[in-house]
């Protein structure tokens, strides 16, 4: 699926955005505006939220065949010689363990964008005035698995050496790392639709998404607010709501509570990731393109991402 400029959806210049209001906008309060305005995108396009759960599902079965392998090898083999040298060489043992944390963490990171590939090709196309259905947007992730799973061998790769040297440095180091790390996730933030909708390379996918950024909201950004804020709200709520149940002490009010809280924190994890998914959309094809979907406040998504402000 190439990248086209489609006239389905409204061109965004910056001299046909509305006047300011001369009241600024809380965080919160535009938190809660963005989660209703990509909700009414997602009730357009409902099969997303298909990716998001079989995402979820898929992770959830990489791992247990990560910990089912590990008991399976510890249960048959714990009387082996080479269990024996991994019990006595803790270095071995550790560079082993490294490996398979490795191993999975390229797994779950190529789940997580193969099927983030497939919310960008359905939300993209209908910001662009098309109606693709669960099947499609699978079908352009399959046409893409080779370039997302390198991707995914890549980033894995950045973050487990970040990551080693967050913690085997000291403080300089680890703030070196973080400060690498950060500047990683804003080169990289739009790498999926990058990756997916103009079908370039991996290479240049990252000089793309770094530029697509740059271009729109400067070298260093803050991400002033999003869904996650307002979700983060509920979640809070919901915690200290079933907080209160465990202090009457009653298994009958606590029990259900308990399962009422669970699936509500399954439920809007699921549903915080499938709108977070279709913010990054929105905010690439307006990065790009200068276009936004009919559903979305152009002042709203111009106060998501911020330029930082220069210290004098």
């Amino acid at each position: 699926m190439e990248s086209t400029r489609s006239p389905g959806a409204p061109t965004l210049d910056q001299d046909q955005l509305p006047p300011p209001t001369g009241k600024k906008i809380g965080k919160i309060r535009a938190s809660y505006l963005l989660t209703i305005e990509s909700f009414e995108l997602l009730k357009k396009d409902k099969e997303v939220m298909l990716f998001t759960i079989l995402s979820v599902v898929a992770n959830i079965i990489v791992c247990a065949i990560f910990v089912g392998l590990a008991l399976a090898v510890l249960f048959f083999a714990k009387d082996a010689a080479w269990i024996q040298d991994l019990e006595n060489n803790e270095r071995l043992a550790s560079g082993i363990g490294f490996g398979i944390f490795f191993l999975l963490y390229i797994c779950i990171y190529f789940v997580t964008v193969f099927f983030e590939a497939g919310v960008v090709t359905i939300v993209y196309a209908r910001i662009n005035g098309q109606d693709l259905s669960f099947k499609d947007g699978l079908r352009n992730a399959q046409a893409h698995a080779g370039k997302l799973f390198v991707w995914a061998l890549l980033a894995a790769t950045v973050g487990m050496v970040l990551q080693y040297i967050a913690e085997k440095s000291k403080l300089l180091g680890r703030l070196m790392a973080y400060f690498l790390g950060a500047l990683w996730s804003i080169v990289t933030f739009f790498m999926v639709p990058t990756l997916i909708l103009e079908n370039a390379s991996i290479s240049e996918s990252i000089k793309r998404s770094g530029a697509t950024f740059k271009n729109t909201w400067g070298e260093t950004i803050i991400i002033n607010f999003s869904t996650s804020l307002f979700f983060a709200g509920l979640m809070l709520v919901a915690f200290l709501l079933f907080l209160a149940t465990l202090l009457t002490e009653n298994m009958y009010i606590i029990v259900p509570a308990g399962i009422l809280f669970a699936l509500f924190m399954v439920v809007t994890t699921i549903v915080s990731a499938t709108l977070n998914s279709i913010f990054r959309v929105v905010l690439y094809t307006y990065a790009k393109y200068q276009k936004l979907s009919d559903d979305f406040t152009p002042n709203l998504i111009l106060g998501a991402i911020k330029k930082q402000e220069p210290h004098i």
